[in-house]
């Protein structure tokens, strides 16, 4: 690896690793973000025809809106995609205490319970 080099997939890197910052799970959920993302609209989040474009997009461009029904994970999405590490979950048991809050709160109000 030489000075200044990037190893990981352009589409789905988080903005410190572009940075050359530390990294921790934290760059993998971001990671999650792009795929979550991309599970939702069939399309990454951010997309250029040259690299450094999507790179610097990745540490600067907020996350597309999410249109219609989708718009209720744009919380999830924005947490995932936020550019700074401290800004999203801390762990993945985070995420999933925070999706499994969300879901009960959809049931509950759904059913009335």
């Amino acid at each position: 690896l030489r000075p200044g080099q990037i190893i990981g997939t352009p589409g789905y890197i988080s903005p410190e690793h572009v940075l050359d910052k530390p990294l921790d799970g934290r760059s993998d959920l971001y990671s999650t973000g792009v795929l979550f993302y991309e599970m939702l609209t069939g399309k990454k989040p951010f997309t250029s025809r040259s690299v450094d474009e999507l790179l610097d997009m990745h540490v600067s461009a907020a996350p597309p809106p999410l249109s219609g029904a989708l718009g209720d994970y744009q919380k999830i999405v924005d947490r995932l995609l936020a550019k700074r590490p401290d800004d999203r979950f801390k762990s993945a048991a985070e995420l999933i205490a925070f999706l499994d809050e969300e879901a009960h709160d959809v049931l509950v109000g759904a059913t009335g319970i």
